[in-house]
């Protein structure tokens, strides 16, 4: 997670129904494209964070981004599109899918423009804790990562208070090497989600999260929708070497300059809205 902001026209976000609490006897394994060790299994359903996370509520989330680079001697444009679903497989795990749709066109000065795409990929990742933890990642139906060990897991986040805090350290394979990752989060007293954002209802739990040596990165747990804030949030370019994550609005175009080809870079987001899954 990065420090964010928030700025969407078109969205749908039906009556607030706080998620339920998820319990651990309630919280069957479900079936996954990969094997996770026993002792994961094991910490992760003794742990009082399993336990009393919410169950995510089901989302579809839609957007297409325009991005238009132009240098002295060449410009190129490219389309995304793509496809997400958060869907909670228990009351615990939750399965989000990915397809992106590319498409795009570039042409040099004086020469013939070449067009590529469409062509689609698809990305399914499994988590847990709201998604503090991930079990694991697929891309085209090939494992990326999963979820080796679990070396700590204390705290809990949930049921949300102010003061409520979670230790996570675990330690995953992706590509066939080992990280670690070790994140604490504490939670403050909730405001109103549109004092984030206008477009946002209920609730917002705001948390801040931390790992060793680097600076600490602010998200906010959303009652109404069941997600952290971080879920809805696309990274862009500051306008400088840096990045923001922010909740487009449609419409919504950041530019920067890229200095190692001396070039201009705009994304623009045509679309962007999302809505509880039926």
């Amino acid at each position: 997670m990065k420090p964010a902001m928030t700025v969407l026209a078109a969205f749908v976000v039906l009556a607030s129904v706080g998620p339920a609490l998820a319990a651990g006897e309630d919280c069957p394994r479900p079936p996954l494209p990969f094997s996770l060790d026993e002792a994961v299994w094991t910490r992760l359903e003794g742990s009082q964070a399993y336990r009393t996370s919410p169950a995510t509520a089901g989302l579809d989330l839609d957007f297409r981004k325009v991005t238009f680079t132009a240098g002295r001697r060449f410009r190129n444009e490219n389309t995304e599109v793509h496809h997400i679903e958060f869907r909670a497989l228990t009351p615990c795990v939750v399965l989000k899918r990915t397809r992106l749709t590319l498409s795009g066109s570039s042409m040099i000065v004086l020469g013939p423009t070449t067009t590529t795409g469409p062509s689609t990929s698809d990305f399914q990742s499994w988590s847990a804790l709201g998604g503090l933890v991930e079990l694991g990642s697929t891309s085209g139906g090939a494992v990326t990562s999963r979820l080796e060990e679990i070396l700590d897991l204390s705290g809990s986040l949930f049921p949300p208070r102010a003061g409520a805090e979670v230790h996570v350290a675990t330690r995953f394979a992706v590509s066939g090497k080992s990280f670690n990752s070790d994140i604490t989060c504490r939670m403050a007293e909730a405001r109103p989600a549109d004092a984030m954002d206008a477009r946002l209802t209920g609730k917002a739990w705001p948390v801040t999260c931390q790992s060793p040596g680097r600076p600490a990165a602010e998200d906010a747990w959303l009652e109404d929708l069941g997600v952290f804030r971080s879920r809805l949030e696309q990274v862009v370019s500051d306008g400088g070497q840096g990045f923001l994550m922010v909740i487009p609005t449609p419409g919504l175009t950041v530019s920067s300059s890229v200095p190692a080809v001396r070039a201009s870079n705009t994304e623009t987001f045509i679309q962007y809205e999302w809505r509880r899954a039926p």
